[in-house]
């Protein structure tokens, strides 16, 4: 017996080598993950837990969404800044993500170093509402009230450093306007308020105004997109309304530590392509008003990098600041 004692200290050491390549090989998440949104209730809340289920059901674990919002995102980014890295947490967000260094003096992150880009997972058209007590049916209309009253109109939108928040300075910047912009936590809260007339219009998603335009409480004045609205075929674009520069929209991200493994990374964004593709997901998204959306990592990378020049320009001219 003893002659074998060489040869079984040599096959535990064996299997002792191999046991990181066999915890690498299990299948991931092996434990319920958490998506921090950045944002109150509200369109981005709603299609965060769309994907959340898809993934769920995906991946055989739960996928919880925990809301946290306030200081125009950054409450939630510095939560999974700071998380592990372990692919347990990860964060939806909007285009605040890398805006808000630009408008904030400080913020506690730094976009792909704390925070890394895992995928897009969805597009949402704008619109241009207004409260029916400003006097202005068209574009046009608008911008000539808006010149003659410098300072008299404000837009709402969901934070500082929301696309709704960037896309009104935008076009302040585009149109030569003077407005003044007010905050809110979500675009629910934005949308009360321009229902109850605390705000003159917003630049918003379209998915939270419908029912309201539908009834009058409300004025669509244009999309703001390069396409119309499909449930609002006759509300023109900001291009056919003689306004083709100012074009935007909302995109939807998600968002890992900075210490998440790399092959982690890859997984879920490969994995949250595949739910987009989902039926149930796209018909869902489509009650939403949301255009399913996800790029492969290289080109997420460089979509995001171009995006990140263009609106800190935005910032930059516009003079906006947050503090």
């Amino acid at each position: 017996m003893l002659a074998f004692k060489p040869l079984r200290r040599a096959l535990v050491a064996a299997s002792l080598l191999c046991l990181p390549m066999l915890v690498q090989a299990q299948p991931f998440p092996t434990k319920p993950v958490k998506i921090v949104v950045a944002f109150g209730a509200g369109v981005v809340d709603t299609g965060a837990r769309v994907m959340a289920k898809a993934l769920s059901e995906k991946w055989g674990q739960p996928v919880i969404v925990e809301n946290v919002t306030g200081a125009g995102g950054n409450i939630a980014a510095e939560q999974v800044a700071r998380s592990i890295g372990d692919g347990s947490v990860f964060l939806v967000t909007g285009r605040n993500i890398i805006v808000n260094p630009f408008l904030f003096q400080k913020v506690p992150y730094t976009p792909f170093k704390d925070l890394l880009p895992v995928s897009i997972f969805a597009n949402l058209p704008f619109v241009i509402v207004t409260h029916p007590s400003v006097p202005a049916r068209t574009l046009t209309e608008l911008v000539g009230y808006a010149k003659a009253n410098p300072g008299k109109l404000n837009f709402g939108s969901g934070g500082i450093g929301t696309t709704p928040h960037i896309s009104g300075e935008l076009f302040k910047l585009k149109a030569g306007l003077n407005m003044v912009h007010v905050p809110y936590k979500g675009s629910a809260a934005t949308v009360a308020a321009l229902v109850g007339g605390q705000i003159d219009l917003a630049i918003d998603s379209v998915t939270p105004y419908l029912g309201f335009i539908q009834r009058g409480d409300v004025r669509v004045i244009a999309a703001t997109g390069a396409n119309r609205i499909a449930k609002l075929p006759n509300v023109p674009t900001t291009k056919e309304a003689g306004f083709g520069e100012f074009q935007v929209a909302a995109w939807l991200s998600v968002w890992a530590p900075g210490t998440t493994a790399p092959s982690v990374i890859e997984q879920v964004n490969k994995d949250i392509m595949t739910v987009m593709e989902l039926p149930e997901v796209r018909s869902q998204f489509a009650r939403l008003e949301m255009e399913p959306a996800a790029l492969p990592m290289l080109q997420l990378h460089e979509y995001l990098r171009a995006e990140t020049k263009q609106w800190a320009e935005v910032v930059r001219i516009s003079g906006a600041k947050a503090d």
